[in-house]
């Protein structure tokens, strides 16, 4: 509206190309999401382990965890005895998924800890994140980068928590 009041040039650009504001955690977990689904063209890093799952180097999983596709796991993670990674899921290098844990359709960036038995779905994990046994996040829950999540916390309704911060045992049911 500025540029009209002031009667400047406004210009366009049509395009048939992919775009999408990312500004939303709903719209950032639809575009790993849209990767993942080959609705863009993207070389995926890291080598197919099965049709539509790709793992990076060094990243062990143990033959008892369920993987479904499309996923792709970084370099030097650990996926432990009967983990289920979900569809539409991307986790970030040096990651470790502890036993029992469930994913699906998150987005889980560098160097983070799922604690056995925890649950996260259509979820943001930022760097460094470390969750307790026992937690949920969901619903477009964002949690920060080096975050500490203590054991038994369910985040969930779209909550926020930001970077750096602890959450003891048990703290919060949202």
């Amino acid at each position: 509206p500025t540029l009209l009041d002031e009667q400047k040039p406004l210009f366009g650009y049509v395009s048939d190309c992919y775009w999408l504001d990312i500004g939303t955690p709903a719209k950032y977990l639809l575009a790993h999401h849209d990767i993942l689904e080959g609705k863009i063209e993207h070389n995926l890093a890291g080598q197919e382990l099965k049709q539509g799952v790709w793992i990076g180097e060094g990243t062990v999983i143990s033959p008892e965890a369920k993987i479904s596709a499309p996923v792709i796991i970084g370099r030097d993670c650990q996926v432990e005895a009967h983990a289920k990674i979900g569809g539409l899921s991307a986790i970030g290098d040096g990651c470790v998924i502890e036993a029992n844990a469930s994913l699906e359709g998150c987005v889980i960036l560098d160097n983070c800890q799922v604690g056995e038995n925890s649950l996260l779905n259509n979820s943001i994990l930022g760097r460094r994140v470390k969750l307790g046994k026992r937690v949920r996040v969901s619903d477009q829950a964002v949690i920060g980068d080096d975050c500490l999540i203590g054991e038994d916390n369910y985040l969930g309704k779209g909550i926020k928590i930001w970077p750096s911060t602890e959450i003891e045992p048990g703290k919060i049911r949202f």
